[in-house]
């Protein structure tokens, strides 16, 4: 199937978190994506993970797309005015059956969340609090043998995302261990052991 929702990530970032997340496809694998918005990420890891779970995260609070990001491209621009909902995600990922939307605020909507999962995809606000709190809520729920990636890490522009560069650091810390990025688009992940 070929990925033809719009959002702000590139082509070859989809088929990087299709490659990176495919090794995750079992009938008991549980996963997490933070900040779904129109559902192209969603769409991927989803298709990657085909027998497993895919819980997606996100306020979708009907607020209209403005200008497209610089980083957008062509083929995947959202047209300025789509509304970022919860009906438009379902739209757009209808194909994906192993979907389940969580509307709201990560960690805050899922705050009674107990079972372990195999990984996270956190490409939400990119700014603390509330990123961090994300991290400090899912990273310890992760399996050994799991997985922690984001979008948007961007080292050679420090002052983009600032926020996503400390929170990197922050896991690298954690996790006495280096981030992986490939420097295929902004994709970043740790693999946890």
């Amino acid at each position: 199937m070929q990925n033809t929702i719009p959002g702000f990530m590139l082509t070859e970032e989809c088929k990087l978190l299709g490659k990176i997340f495919s090794k995750y496809n079992k009938t008991d694998t549980i996963g997490v994506e933070i900040g779904s918005f129109l559902g192209r990420s969603a769409f991927e890891i989803a298709n990657s993970i085909s027998l497993g779970k895919l819980y997606c995260i996100d306020k979708w609070n009907e607020w209209e797309v403005g200008e497209p990001s610089r980083f957008s491209v062509p083929d995947n621009k959202p047209v300025k005015g789509t509304r970022c909902s919860l009906e438009t995600f379902l739209e757009n990922t209808k194909e994906c059956k192993n979907i389940t939307p969580i509307k709201g605020f990560s960690p805050e909507c899922v705050s009674d969340w107990s079972t372990k999962i195999d990984f996270v995809f956190l490409d939400a606000l990119h700014r603390n609090p509330s990123d961090r709190r994300s991290i400090d809520f899912w990273l310890p729920k992760l399996k050994t043998g799991g997985m922690f990636a984001g979008h948007d890490y961007y080292p050679s522009y420090p002052n983009l995302y600032p926020d996503i560069l400390e929170n990197v650091k922050h896991i690298e810390e954690l996790l006495g261990k280096s981030v992986t990025f490939p420097n295929i688009g902004s994709i970043w992940w740790f693999d946890i052991e």
